[in-house]
């Protein structure tokens, strides 16, 4: 590498000279390298939308996209959570659990407690973030956030999940003050988490889905139920049904043909996991040819926490006529709990979706395979 001179400045000082810019640049939007995945979205106001970005920074949007701000919690962002009670709180989890109570104008790290020793650590030529802490319920390195939830009953009741094996789940009772152990469950991945509030906190619920099943418990102990048919479940979606306490929960797997039916793939549980239903007799009406080709891919599925009747899911390889150009990617939608299905959302590989509005990416898309490329939503 070169030595680096130090020289007088343009104007004959002793300061290092500048490089002014000659071009005017405007950012429009979240960009700058990698991706960003899970949108949060908030109950309250649906034009606020939280991103998180595999490069380290999160972007929060107030008036529905049409401008974003990028901040920053020192690594990626896991997860995000509202307060189903106050509007201007939202929760972020990596490394550590983070707070805004200005709708993301500022943050305060919540656990590990600050107080207890707690000092960041930057290393290596990306300056990776670690925490050490004299927290004494904090996992240690390694571990992150990767869920989290407040009781819509109290907001003074927050879980978190700490991925790994085992799955860590902390509980406070007094909006994040104290700490207390709640639970470590086998699972590896976790999917989903959903309170079910209750009258009291031995009636509170809380159910975590993970690739090996439901866990659900509280207080009064914790039980497992298996997932649905089809192997380890891929992604799930938990929310309620109007005029019902259950919840209604939607789980991916793989899925296989069984003649012209098609097994696993999209199954609901109406009954917070104790019995499941297949959805594929609701799918299958879509498939031009059903059991001529493999069976579909089904990936990422999300439904509304308040109304979970309506519910999406992404899809790979769905075959609806012959000919590649008729496998699609796209994003089937229910508003039956599952028991009938359209199509939102397609693409192929030759083009994006008819009902996509065209942005610069879409419009380039077609004609710069194989660098940029059409898949399912994971």
């Amino acid at each position: 590498m070169g030595h680096q001179a130090r020289g007088k400045g343009a104007a004959g000082g002793n300061s290092p000279a500048s490089a002014p810019r000659f071009d005017n640049w405007t950012v429009i939007g979240p960009g700058g390298g990698g991706g960003q995945f899970f949108p949060a979205i908030s109950p309250h106001d649906p034009n606020i939308v939280l991103e998180h970005c595999d490069m380290t920074g999160a972007y929060i949007t107030t008036d529905g996209g049409l401008s974003w701000r990028m901040f920053n919690l020192r690594s990626v962002v896991q997860t995000f959570a509202f307060d189903p009670q106050a509007p201007n709180v939202i929760y972020a989890g990596n490394a550590a659990l983070w707070r805004s109570e200005d709708t993301g104008k500022t943050w305060q790290m919540i656990f590990p407690d600050p107080t207890r020793n707690t000092a960041e650590h930057m290393s290596g030529d990306h300056a990776d973030w670690r925490l050490t802490t004299d927290d004494a319920l904090y996992p240690g390195p390694g571990r992150r956030i990767v869920a989290i939830a407040v009781d819509p009953g109290s907001s003074d009741r927050l879980c978190v999940v700490f991925g790994g094996d085992p799955v860590l789940v902390l509980a406070s009772l007094d909006r994040g003050r104290s700490w207390q152990r709640a639970s470590e469950l086998a699972g590896g991945q976790v999917h989903a988490i959903h309170v079910q509030p209750g009258r009291s906190l031995e009636e509170t619920k809380l159910h975590v889905v993970t690739e090996v099943g439901i866990h659900r418990g509280g207080v009064s102990g914790w039980e497992h139920l298996p997932g649905p048919p089809g192997g380890e479940i891929k992604a799930a979606g938990i929310g309620t049904l109007k005029g019902s306490a259950d919840m209604l929960i939607y789980a991916t797997t793989g899925s296989a043909w069984d003649g012209r039916s098609l097994v696993g793939g999209v199954s609901v549980s109406e009954n917070g996991g104790r019995n499941w239903r297949g959805c594929g007799e609701g799918i299958v009406p879509l498939i031009g040819e059903p059991g001529a080709n493999g069976p579909p891919d089904f990936r990422a599925v999300g439904c509304s926490a308040q109304e979970a009747s309506t519910a999406y899911v992404g899809v790979r390889g769905l075959q609806l006529g012959e000919g590649e150009d008729s496998r699609i990617y796209g994003i089937l939608k229910t508003t039956d709990a599952g028991r009938t299905w359209s199509i939102v959302w397609k693409e192929t590989n030759t083009g994006p979706s008819e009902n996509m509005e065209v942005s610069w990416l879409e419009a380039r898309m077609p004609d710069s395979r194989p660098h940029v490329f059409f898949v399912q939503p994971l």
